[in-house]
């Protein structure tokens, strides 16, 4: 185990708790040693207690998406996206973020959550015009078949090409 990182980690980090690097290595020092709850409630406390930077938000950010947590992900990004916040890459990675939510919505078969995230990442890059057909998936599956083949024919008339259904191979 990582009983030596986490502890030494946890010394400096009490000894200047808004040490931004500090915080990121206690938090996957924790993590290597499965404690996955304490990393995160690391990493929450830190973000919650301070006022946010790009050199601790950023690692934030990736530290949930490398678990997984694409809802806290999503939540986080659009949060800051409508405050400004390091606007470009938080809008980049919230693309993304509900990119891989809305696929793993359909997966799970949350429709109606795959709709939200489909349709909010239509807003933040129209041009991601193959993601429609994802949307016309989900629309299909709540029972909007005119929802879906407007989504199809907007696709379609774009120039985007259907992708793999989810689930599938590439």
């Amino acid at each position: 185990q990582d009983f030596s990182a986490v502890r030494t980690c946890r010394e400096v980090y009490t000894q200047d708790p808004t040490d931004d690097r500090v915080a990121v290595s206690l938090a996957r020092a924790l993590l290597r040693d499965r404690r996955a709850g304490a990393a995160e409630k690391t990493m929450d406390d830190h973000y919650a207690g301070k006022t946010l930077t790009i050199e601790f938000s950023r690692p934030y950010v990736v530290f949930y998406e490398q678990r997984r947590l694409l809802g806290k992900v999503v939540s986080v990004l659009e949060a800051q996206v409508s405050e400004g916040f390091d606007r470009d890459w938080s809008q980049r990675r919230l693309v993304t973020a509900l990119m891989d939510k809305g696929r793993g919505d359909l997966l799970e078969k949350r429709h109606g959550d795959a709709i939200q995230c489909f349709q909010r990442l239509l807003e933040l890059a129209p041009s991601k015009h193959a993601f429609r057909f994802h949307l016309a998936t989900a629309y299909d599956a709540v029972g909007n078949p005119r929802k879906a083949e407007k989504q199809r024919a907007r696709a379609i008339a774009a120039g985007a090409s259907p992708p793999p259904s989810v689930g599938t191979a590439r």
